[in-house]
């Protein structure tokens, strides 16, 4: 298999069939053998059943389904641990990162030989999405200034990786949900892997409603960033193998 795509699932009834479809278009224009993997993460809207409609038209794809809910980020773990793909990814199924985008990101790790390939999410300042982009510039200041990495956008929900580099860095993952993400692609960064960002535009879903808090969730982040780091330099002071990583 060239390539698994993991289709983390949680309340996606509203738009789940038609962006599996985009994503299907899509895929079925390249010359990859794909597979796409989806985890119901205990979704209480009708998006298990549209996940059996799926799986009667294309049962040649992966469907697993949780009895307890873990958070996006071990969900998408577990799909990395089930796939087959030489080139591993994911994208969230709302796709407020456009589709499009994940081709460029393979090309990225097949050809030119990135480790890993994301898609950095470009705004389109406007009042309904104003929080959403605050707080993402914010999180990404932090991210920056308190671990010390050279990265646009750790919290993008579209990430391609080589296989075999990703898998000895998940062992290290510890969060199961939104923190994830900062976890895992600055893992990757300390480990030296190469990194390609491409900007994608985000498009926000106007159903879609802003659970952001401004001030008490850049202050989670900010807990969360320092916990984080205090971790890594323990591994890596720990750890005198690792003389070639990236120290904070």
């Amino acid at each position: 298999m060239d390539v698994s795509i993991i289709i983390a699932c949680y309340n996606e009834s509203s738009h789940l069939e038609n962006s599996v479809e985009i994503i299907k278009n899509i895929m079925d224009s390249t010359r990859w053998s794909y597979e796409l993997i989806f985890i119901d993460d205990l979704s209480h809207d009708g998006t298990q059943d549209i996940l059996k409609t799926i799986k009667a038209k294309h049962p040649e794809w992966k469907y697993y389904f949780h009895d307890v809910n873990i958070g996006r980020g071990g969900t998408v773990t577990e799909g990395f641990m089930k796939s087959d793909g030489a080139v591993i990814g994911f994208i969230d199924i709302d796709l407020e990162v456009p589709a499009y985008i994940v081709p460029a990101l393979i090309v990225e790790i097949e050809h030119n030989k990135y480790h890993v390939a994301t898609a950095k999410r470009d705004y389109r300042i406007h009042l309904p999405i104003i929080h959403r982009w605050l707080i993402s510039r914010s999180y990404n200041f932090l991210v920056k200034k308190l671990l010390g990495v050279n990265l646009e956008d750790t919290e993008t929900g579209c990430k391609f990786f080589c296989r075999d580099k990703l898998l000895p860095i998940l062992r290290h993952i510890e969060d199961k949900r939104w923190f994830w993400d900062t976890e895992i692609m600055v893992n990757c960064y300390m480990e030296n892997l190469r990194i390609k960002e491409l900007p994608a535009l985000f498009i926000r879903r106007p159903e879609k409603k802003s659970t952001v808090k401004l001030s008490s969730d850049i202050k989670d982040y900010f807990v969360k960033i320092i916990k984080f780091r205090k971790r890594l330099n323990k591994r890596y002071i720990a750890d005198k193998k690792n003389h070639g990583t990236r120290h904070l």
